[in-house]
């Protein structure tokens, strides 16, 4: 059985695919006026939890890192207009005030897909039969498979238990870039690793 064709009714006699495209496509290219008019034909349309839905999707994939506090204000923008905006006052240019302020935010603010690129590069690779082998610095004393190779934490000699803590901070608990830890000598001391 085949699916039956449906439409989508937006104000303006354009197809909601082509304005929510035309939404996403104007931000990527800091469009904002064209973004915002494509995001009114959405919101007047009767559209505006897909609007907030879309800025959000863009503010991952096509903002990211670029400028990762995007995310979070489209978020605040979009919890500000569900407190502020009722069904009686959506129709009023309240409620676009707030959609217009992230799409404006998002056509200005510094771009990159690598998140999105990053995805389809992992999910495709995966789906080719990629595997990766878990990392050796990952089999510590909180995983099964690193109490069979180590120990658990509390077994054996005070040694013994000396040096896991010492493999804990000179391998396991490592981070790249380390700007340093204030209180690591410290916690070393009083575990007993020299």
């Amino acid at each position: 059985m085949t699916a039956k064709p449906y439409s989508i009714d937006v104000i303006g006699g354009y197809d909601f695919d082509t304005v929510a495209s035309s939404l996403q496509k104007s931000i990527r290219r800091s469009l904002e006026y064209e973004a915002c008019y494509w995001s009114f034909i959405l919101h007047e349309s009767g559209y505006y939890k897909y609007v907030w839905k879309r800025l959000l999707i863009i503010a991952s994939e096509d903002i990211s890192n670029a400028t990762p506090d995007a995310a979070q204000l489209v978020h605040a923008l979009q919890q500000s207009y569900h407190y502020a905006i009722t069904a009686q006052n959506r129709p009023k240019n309240d409620a676009l005030c707030f959609i217009f302020q992230a799409v404006i935010y998002l056509s200005r603010a510094d771009k990159t897909r690598e998140v999105d690129s990053l995805v389809n590069l992992i999910r495709t690779r995966y789906e080719q039969g990629e595997r990766l082998e878990v990392p050796e610095f990952a089999k510590d004393m909180h995983t099964k498979v690193g109490r069979s190779i180590h120990g658990a934490w509390d077994d054996g000699s005070p040694e013994d238990v000396a040096e896991r803590h010492r493999k804990w901070f000179s391998h396991f608990s490592k981070v790249v870039p380390d700007i340093g830890d204030r209180y690591l000598d410290d916690l070393k001391q009083v575990k007993g690793v020299k």
